[in-house]
């Protein structure tokens, strides 16, 4: 009967424990991901993880070593002490070193310590979670090896998680942003580029791309966001022209501002009549991943085209239309219209960008001849730029795609 009487008491503890700490957890990832009403402003990033990948490889890593440094102090400590402990460092972890902060700020405004905070913040959450659930199944008879040994090789593995693993999961996730940054400049989305810098000089402040300091783009970038915020802080005239509203349109989009670029120009009804606005349209709702959407103004934008023939400033809308509509024929898996469009788009510019651009394609639906082939013709029409990434695609090719290869070792031999 005491026996049954200590089970009983032992339960009442626990699973409120449990639900509490599941409670708070669930609390903490809902006002992440914004389904749980807080003071967020919309759109804005949770300091200091920044993406909740980095969140949870920064949590996985402390984790050994709350987990050993918990062990220790579960002899030592009550089950309400534990708790205690971990509500105060789940409370310090919250108060100083989260906070929200918009996408859009200047790129200047950085927290200092990030990485320092980032460590602290995780060790606070694991630590008060391992803590809990100690405590929870805290039991007078268990036992561990606490030798000599066995505390320095526990040491050790959570040394190698807690320096190694934060910090190469965080230089591969910077080296895939600053490509699409790089992307993102290309295509002049400045307000996205924006964004997409900042939070990359949040993790990692000395990130460099092709040997440069991004950080040191931030005051050009600023510069050109200031005079598009000048441009499109300026009303437009009760009797603007379509030019003037197109204008705009493309200014917004660059800021970022798509959905009121997109409503600035169905407001007019010589939309559907201009190759420029059926094009920007188009790619505008490309950059939105609404590829249906996309391909029908691009559709437009192709049949008003062929009715102006021979005109030069139509042929660089020509090659975006073809070359934005074989992307979302791609995206969408029709790969015979995105075959086409690619086709059509080496007629207009068969350039080495285009060449390696098809070399891509036809490696993607394993065309292997085909891909070799504009490979190689990139390579050849500009080397500086192909002839390395030609050849890496085709020794991607020999590697990937077994015996369906066509690909020689004559080939790439000549150099």
């Amino acid at each position: 009967m005491p026996q049954s009487t200590e089970s009983f008491r032992e339960a009442v503890v626990r699973v409120p424990l449990l639900l509490g700490t599941i409670g708070v957890l669930a609390a903490l990832i809902g006002i992440h991901d914004g389904s749980l009403p807080v003071d967020q402003p919309a759109g804005a990033i949770l300091l200091p993880f920044v993406y909740r990948d980095v969140a949870m490889v920064c949590l996985l890593s402390t984790a050994p070593a709350a987990w050993v440094l918990g062990h220790l102090l579960q002899k030592r400590l009550t089950k309400l002490s534990c708790c205690l402990l971990a509500g105060l460092l789940w409370t310090i972890a919250w108060n100083l070193f989260f906070r929200f902060q918009e996408t859009a700020g200047r790129v200047d405004e950085l927290p200092a310590f990030a990485g320092l905070s980032r460590f602290a913040a995780s060790f606070c959450i694991t630590f008060g979670a391992i803590l809990v659930v100690q405590s929870v199944n805290k039991s007078s008879d268990q036992q561990s090896r606490n030798d000599l040994p066995t505390n320095i090789l526990r040491a050790a593995c959570c040394l190698i998680l807690l320096a190694l693993v934060p910090q190469v999961y965080l230089d591969a996730r910077g080296r895939h942003d600053a490509e699409q940054y790089l992307s993102l400049r290309q295509q002049s989305r400045l307000g996205e580029a924006s964004s997409l810098l900042r939070r990359m000089l949040i993790l990692d402040p000395t990130i460099r791309k092709d040997g440069r300091f991004l950080r040191r783009e931030k005051s050009e970038l600023d510069r050109e966001i200031d005079s598009l915020n000048r441009q499109a802080s300026t009303e437009l005239p009760a009797t603007d022209s379509f030019n003037q509203r197109l204008q705009r349109a493309r200014v917004l989009a660059m800021l970022g501002h798509t959905n009121d670029a997109i409503n600035i120009l169905l407001e007019k009804s010589e939309t559907t009549n201009s190759v420029e606005a059926c094009s920007l349209l188009g790619t505008m709702h490309e950059n939105q991943h609404d590829w249906n959407s996309a391909i029908r103004f691009y559709g437009t934008a192709e049949i008003l085209l062929k009715s102006t023939p021979g005109d030069t400033s139509a042929s660089a809308e020509a090659h975006q239309v073809a070359m934005g509509s074989a992307y979302c024929y791609r995206r969408l898996g029709r790969l015979s219209e995105a075959r086409a469009c690619y086709l059509r788009l080496l007629e207009i510019n068969p350039n080495a960008d285009t060449h390696f651009l098809l070399a891509q394609f036809f490696e993607d639906i394993q065309e292997t001849s085909s891909a070799q082939h504009h490979a190689l013709e990139a390579a050849r029409l500009d080397s500086n730029r192909y002839r390395e990434r030609g050849h890496q695609l085709i020794k991607k090719m020999r590697a990937l795609h077994f015996r369906c290869l066509s690909v020689s070792g004559d080939s790439t031999g000549n150099d």
